[in-house]
């Protein structure tokens, strides 16, 4: 968390600073957040994925390609160091907005505030009281030395995504990565294709059509950057969502809101037999709801798990980057 708790890379590491040859950016920051500081420039930015578990949609969540000689620590080394002509050729990760911090919000009801907003009301929440926490792209509004990012000849492309199991989730609009749907889907691209980056990235649009066509469009969605960013802010993390005509029919609602949901339906349900002493199937489909429902992403992953302590501690460690604090 570098620039959380320095203003610039001398003041953290002193005589050292010209020892350091590349910057990790973590997964709340891109390469267009960070390239507005011109001291950045010269170095090599890498983005890893910072593995917690095997999960599917833990794995390679962020990643760095590179061209180099060997697969050899010499060879990665001649990589990062941009020597001989080798160096990194690809940059990819999450959008920042999705961190639970990238906005300037109140810790308390998550309200966001702009820089301004907050600064006129001395970062106390206008809403309720509480405390309005400095978000990522403000602090980088503080830092940056230009207005728009400014990248240098080599830096290469940032993509933004997200793990393939989690695409294939929303794309069909189910509850949980977990589901026999998405992890059949899952397994049949990565079966095909040898690995989730290959079928993310490079594959011919047609070559993924072993699989239903809302996972193909949502897939195409991603590489153009055609999805709905909703940031997120003051602890609360950010979310995604496919534009509308490419969001799955009658999905059912995911995570909290969705049992919720469920129980509100059942309660009908027996309000209904008591009434009219039956209850036939064609009077349960047309209580169905046709709408996604939309819901945090923070809240969704937490659906996931067996143990939300467990993953709450685990995603708060995978957001540290080198501009939170």
């Amino acid at each position: 968390a570098l620039y959380g708790y320095h203003d610039s890379l001398e003041s953290c590491y002193g005589s050292m600073t010209g020892y350091i040859s590349f910057v990790e950016l973590g997964l709340s920051a891109d390469s267009d957040y960070a390239d507005r500081i011109e001291e950045l420039h010269r170095l090599t930015f890498l983005t890893n994925s910072d593995a917690h578990s095997p999960s599917t949609n833990k794995l390679a969540r962020e990643f760095t390609q590179f061209n180099l000689p060997d697969m050899t620590f010499d060879g990665i080394k001649k990589a990062i160091l941009r020597e001989q002509g080798y160096g990194a050729t690809l940059n990819v990760g999450f959008f920042p907005e999705e961190g639970k911090y990238n906005r300037s919000a109140c810790i308390k009801c998550f309200t966001q505030y702009t820089l301004t907003e907050a600064e006129a009301i001395k970062w106390r929440c206008s809403v309720c009281g509480g405390i309005i926490k400095k978000g990522v792209e403000d602090r980088i509004n503080e830092l940056a030395d230009f207005e728009v990012p400014r990248h240098p000849a080599y830096r290469p492309p940032y993509l933004h995504l997200m793990p393939l199991a989690e695409i294939i989730q929303m794309a069909l609009g189910h509850a949980s990565v977990q589901t026999k749907g998405v992890k059949t889907a899952w397994e049949t691209l990565v079966e095909h294709f040898g690995n989730e980056v290959e079928a993310l990235i490079y594959a011919e649009p047609e070559a993924l059509k072993i699989v239903d066509e809302k996972i193909v469009n949502a897939i195409l969605a991603f590489r153009n950057g055609d999805v709905i960013i909703h940031p997120g802010g003051g602890g609360k993390y950010g979310w995604l969502e496919l534009p509308e005509h490419l969001k799955a029919d009658k999905a059912e609602p995911a995570g909290k809101a969705g049992e919720v949901k469920k129980r509100a339906r059942k309660e009908t349900k027996k309000e209904r037999e008591k009434t009219e002493n039956q209850f036939s199937f064609s009077d349960f489909e047309g209580k169905k709801e046709a709408d996604t429902l939309k819901i945090d992403s923070g809240e969704a992953k937490k659906a996931e798990s067996g143990n939300p302590e467990e993953e709450s501690e685990e995603k708060t460690a995978a957001q540290k980057s080198l501009f939170d604090f």
